[in-house]
């Protein structure tokens, strides 16, 4: 039985669902055939387990776990496994996907930040927003995506997907060029999310989803790729 407490998203007090923070869909290539994943603890000597079904709480009432968060999330589901007519157009560096509804996807890239960082659950304790979870919620509440710069998301398809593909790994906070960002790996590709007041001049916007509907995925593979090479020098990785 749910309980009568305040909704994180509308913030109106009603019966909360057990809601997904990551959305189901994004788990089915951890699950083997008895519908299990392996959960595995980095800090040291932490315990390992199995579960069922990806990390849910009871966050958010019905109508926004349901219509509102949900909506986003079908149609991303449908964005990554067929349903959606998108267009893929192979690079050397990179993946130029487009086609997509630009409101649509990015508050659902904006959601999976939003719902990391609001959630009380122990995975996701590195992923806390300060004043920016506030102001997720109500860009989320009133389907606003604002700019591509916006809490902007850069995506990344890593040499090794073949193997990424089969784990999560909660936001992380990092820094790029001076700016707060968190990054995180699920669906095979690894994803920077920009959280910052400025992220007006983040310079590393070409990754960003457009208002046209189209966005790059960068591939970690490529070694001639300009933006790879220069995030890395941001990063000190290189």
């Amino acid at each position: 039985m749910g309980g009568t407490v305040v909704c994180a998203l509308c913030g109106l007090e009603k019966t909360l669902q057990k809601s997904h923070i990551i959305p189901e869909f994004l788990y089915e290539a951890l699950y083997d055939g008895l519908h299990t994943y392996h959960v595995v603890r980095t800090a040291p000597n932490g315990p390992s387990s199995r579960r069922r079904k990806g990390i849910y709480e009871r966050l958010l009432c019905k109508d926004c776990d349901q219509r509102r968060l949900g909506r986003l999330d079908n149609y991303a589901a449908r964005v990554f496994k067929g349903g959606i007519e998108i267009d893929v157009t192979d690079k050397p560096g990179c993946l130029i996907v487009g086609n997509l509804d630009y409101t649509t996807f990015k508050l659902w890239e904006m959601s999976l930040l939003w719902r990391c960082g609001v959630s009380r659950r122990a995975e996701f304790e590195p992923t806390r927003l300060g004043p920016h979870a506030e102001k997720l919620r109500r860009l989320l509440l009133e389907e606003r995506a604002g700019q591509p710069y916006e809490y902007g998301c850069t995506v990344i398809l890593p040499s090794s997907h073949e193997v990424t593909k089969h784990f999560i790994y909660p936001p992380e906070p990092i820094t790029i060029a001076g700016h707060r960002c968190y990054r995180a790996s699920f669906g095979a590709l690894w994803w920077i999310f920009v959280v910052s007041n400025h992220s007006a001049a983040f310079p590393f916007q070409e990754g960003f989803l457009r208002e046209q509907g189209v966005f790059s995925i960068f591939k970690e593979a490529h070694q001639s790729s300009k933006f790879l090479l220069r995030l890395g020098k941001a990063l000190g990785a290189f």
